[in-house]
């Protein structure tokens, strides 16, 4: 998505009140503001809206305190993971870290039942003698 600045857009918003119609506003802007490119419909619509109801064609922050991810818990993980090989990139902590989060949130339940599942099948495999791996293990 490519950022327009104010002052196109407010020129797309004069054009599109001078021409009525959004083609003719799309072929002027590239015309005479000698673009190679210009807006989409759906953006020139938006600015047009937002004119007409604020007054301004820029997007209203969000009300409230901005989100971010850099909390001191967050920070705290980063830096401990970092400081144990601080050679890794931070593509390689990333996903190592995100499978410690979920291992960490699995419940005693599921690890119960996995555990009884493998238990499980490890006796079947002995009660077989194992001779039925025998051909995915040597496969030719």
């Amino acid at each position: 998505m490519e950022c327009w600045g104010v002052r196109k857009c407010v020129c797309a918003v004069e054009l599109f009140i001078e021409m009525g119609s959004i083609t003719e506003t799309w072929h002027r802007f590239c015309c005479e503001l000698n673009q190679q490119e210009a807006p989409s419909p759906n953006s020139i619509c938006r600015w047009v809206r937002q004119w007409c109801e604020e007054g301004s064609v820029t997007c209203k922050k969000p009300p409230g305190q901005p989100t971010s991810d850099r909390t001191p818990e967050n920070t705290a993980r980063v830096l401990a993971s970092f400081s144990l090989s601080p050679r890794q990139s931070a593509h390689l902590h990333a996903p190592r870290q995100k499978i410690r989060e979920e291992i960490a949130n699995i419940s005693e339940v599921t690890l119960g039942e996995v555990m009884h599942n493998i238990s499980n099948r490890v006796h079947l495999c002995i009660q077989e003698g194992g001779d039925h791996l025998k051909d995915i293990v040597h496969k030719k």
